[in-house]
C-alpha cells in the first residue's frame, strides 16, 4: 500500500524529472527499465545524470534494477559500454566521443538514450520499448497532472510520493 513505499533519500527526484521531460516519454523510459533495456543518460551536470537515474529505479518499486547501475560512468570504465547486458549507466555529453566503436555511432538500436541537456529520449528502433497498455498509460497520467496541478497545495516530499504511488498502482493493475 501507500505506506510501504520506501522513503527517499533525496525527496523531489521525481519531481525535477518530471519538469524536465515530456510525461509520456518519461512513462516509455519507465517502460524501457522495467524490460530490462541498456539505458545510456547523457549530460554535462553530473547532478542531472544521478537525479534520473535515481528517479527512473525508484519508480521501479516494488522491483529492484539489478542489472549493471552506474550513475556516473567514470571514462576509465567506457569498455563497459560495449558489454550486451541491460544496464543504467550515466556519462557526461562531452565522453560519448569516447565509447568504443565511435563514440555516438556506437550506440545502436539497442539503447535507450536520454539526453538531459536537450530533455529527449530517443528510442531504438528496431527493437522498440512495448507499449504501455492504453488505460494504464491514462491513468498515469492523470494521477501525475494531478500531483502536477496540485503542485501549489502539495509538498515536494508528497508530489514525489502521489507520483511513485501512481507508478506502483499501474504495477499493481
Amino acid at each position: 500500500g501507500a505506506n510501504d513505499l520506501p522513503t527517499l533519500v533525496f525527496p523531489g527526484l521525481c519531481d525535477h524529472v518530471f519538469e524536465w521531460f515530456p510525461l509520456d516519454s518519461i512513462i516509455d523510459l519507465w517502460v524501457a527499465a522495467l524490460t530490462d533495456r541498456r539505458i545510456l543518460i547523457h549530460s554535462f551536470n553530473r547532478g542531472a545524470l544521478a537525479t534520473i537515474s535515481e528517479t527512473i529505479v525508484r519508480l521501479m518499486y516494488p522491483f529492484k534494477w539489478e542489472n549493471a547501475y552506474i550513475p556516473v560512468l567514470p571514462t576509465s570504465l567506457m569498455q563497459l559500454c560495449d558489454a550486451p547486458i541491460p544496464c543504467v549507466f550515466g556519462l557526461r555529453t562531452d565522453a560519448i566521443k569516447l565509447i568504443p566503436g565511435g563514440g555516438q555511432e556506437a550506440l545502436d538500436d539497442h539503447w535507450v538514450v536520454v539526453d538531459a541537456d536537450k530533455c529527449t529520449i530517443i528510442f531504438p528502433e528496431h527493437d522498440p520499448v512495448p507499449a504501455l497498455p492504453v488505460h494504464l498509460r491514462r491513468r498515469l497520467f492523470r494521477t501525475i497532472r494531478a500531483a502536477k496541478v496540485n503542485k501549489s497545495g502539495l509538498t515536494m516530499a508528497k508530489r514525489d510520493r502521489a507520483i511513485r504511488l501512481a507508478f506502483l498502482e499501474c504495477l499493481a493493475s
